[in-house]
């Protein structure tokens, strides 16, 4: 949070509680002028006669809608909601007048009292991810995670490799923000890459392509088409090396998402 907002923040509540310190000094007042009168519906007088036509009566309430504040968060998404101050309800004096046997009409009203704003915390980050993961592309998945015996590439593979035709589409496994896009010494080996960044924190990376079809910063949805199959970097053949690493730390072994025997190259 910004320290403007966390000003804000603290300015609003000072003023909460200065509204409800009010509130409770004038309770007592308030409590008497309900007992005072003597048409109070509390009582039962809204049980009008013909001859009571034209009398008026008050009453007493603390039904004053609370208004909201918002505190906008930057970190927080749109449909996220965290309550800050419970807010307080007005109290209002309102005057009826009988208009027939059991029939009162509203002629007026006093504030006493104002509402205190009820403080809300919201988000301001408009959700990408679906939540669930789908295939990055269609093929057969040639490699597994963890430890192999090979001569090209790693012996400690992180991820899964999934075999096709050279320019098979790469898909979002799920929608997010592209973090990387194009080649990057960090990620010695991996050739043309692609890493995305999800709603929960999740990275998913797409590795050895011969072909990126997005920019670094570009919003993507679950399936859109972000780049294109190939061999680039350390690769011993024609294949999408995929990653999954949960809250961008270590890579994790896919099958938490996918069971290998469901991929195919149809």
């Amino acid at each position: 949070m910004s320290s403007a907002t966390h000003q804000k923040l603290l300015s609003a509540v000072a003023a909460m509680i200065f509204a409800a310190g009010v509130f409770a000094l004038l309770l007592p007042f308030v409590s008497e002028l309900s007992s005072d009168y003597a048409y109070a519906l509390e009582s039962g007088a809204d049980s009008g006669s013909e001859d009571e036509t034209g009398t008026t009566f008050t009453r007493v309430s603390r039904d004053l809608v609370t208004p909201v504040v918002y505190i906008y968060d930057d970190n927080m998404f749109t449909d996220e909601y965290e309550l800050i101050y419970e807010g307080v309800p007005g109290t209002i004096i309102r005057t009826y007048e009988y208009i027939g046997k059991n029939t009162a009409l509203l002629i007026g009203g006093e504030t006493i009292i104002e509402p205190v704003s009820k403080i809300v915390r919201t988000g301001t980050r408009r959700r990408l991810s679906v939540g669930v993961y789908a295939h990055p592309a269609k093929g057969i998945v040639t490699s597994t995670f963890g430890y192999r015996a090979v001569s090209i590439g790693s012996g400690n593979h992180k991820g899964w490799d999934i075999s096709n035709a050279k320019g098979t589409p790469i898909l979002a496994a799920d929608g997010g923000t592209v973090l990387l896009a194009g080649v990057y010494e960090d990620y010695g080996g991996y050739g043309e890459l692609v890493v995305i960044e999800h709603d929960n924190g999740d990275w998913t990376l797409y590795a050895h392509n011969s072909e990126i079809l997005v920019e670094e910063g570009a919003i993507v949805a679950q399936g859109d088409e972000i780049a294109k199959m190939g061999s680039s970097g350390t690769a011993s053949g024609i294949h999408l090396h995929f990653e999954y690493r949960p809250e961008g730390g270590s890579a994790a072994n896919p099958d938490i998402l996918f069971d290998a025997k469901d991929f195919t190259k149809e």
